[in-house]
């Protein structure tokens, strides 16, 4: 009878841990899974092992072809131009780093495909958002904004508003440094009237 319950024990001790660890494992795998694919699908340049493979082999190919510079040099020319959303033909031919206006066209040609290098597309409210959460996220705002009464500032507005505020900021700059020039001519101004009164103390004293 003893032995008996002893096998059940153990049967069912060792099945209950069996059951716990395993959980355990599933809940590290699926977690580790999950971190994953978020990081993936903010990741848009990439795709499969294969798919990335041949499209780099490609790349590598062409760019011997064509004469296209390394990514790093474009890469570091481009961060430079803040101010451009887009780049197009002139853009890159204007760089001088392109063998021939044809590689140029082939370049464009072959990175167009690509649907994250794609231009941003502009409103009269701004920068239209590629991500769904983000554009339902602005449409709710001037939603709300509308239906309280304010007004939605325009991309136009919001540039004018910006240049305004650049303009009194150098304004303020201007003056401020005006102001210490100011204060440095009155500075070395006083000794030199500190010396003229000396000397006409002394003169009065020689008399």
């Amino acid at each position: 009878g003893e032995s008996t319950d002893m096998q059940v024990y153990t049967v069912f001790y060792f099945l209950l841990v069996f059951v716990l660890v395993q959980n355990f494992l599933l809940a590290v795998i699926v977690e580790a899974f999950i971190e994953v694919r978020e990081e993936n699908l903010i990741l848009q340049t990439e795709q499969e092992l294969l798919s990335d493979i041949l499209s780099s082999l490609r790349a590598h190919v062409l760019a011997l072809r064509y004469g296209w510079p390394s990514p790093y040099r474009l890469g570091r020319l481009l961060a430079q131009w803040h101010a451009k959303n887009s780049v197009g033909f002139l853009d890159l031919e204007r760089t001088r780093l392109f063998r021939s206006q044809a590689g140029v066209g082939r370049f464009l040609q072959h990175y167009r495909k690509y649907h994250f290098l794609e231009p941003p597309k502009f409103s009269r409210l701004g920068k239209e958002s590629a991500n769904e959460s983000e554009a339902l996220a602005q449409e709710i705002e001037v939603r709300v904004a509308k239906s309280v009464g304010c007004k939605v500032q325009t991309l136009k507005e919001f540039a004018e508003e910006n240049i305004l505020l650049g303009q009194r900021k150098l304004e303020l700059r201007a003056a401020a440094k005006q102001r210490s020039s100011t204060l440095e001519e009155a500075v070395t101004a006083e000794p030199a009237g500190e010396a003229a009164g000396r000397a006409d103390a002394d003169a009065e004293d020689v008399d």
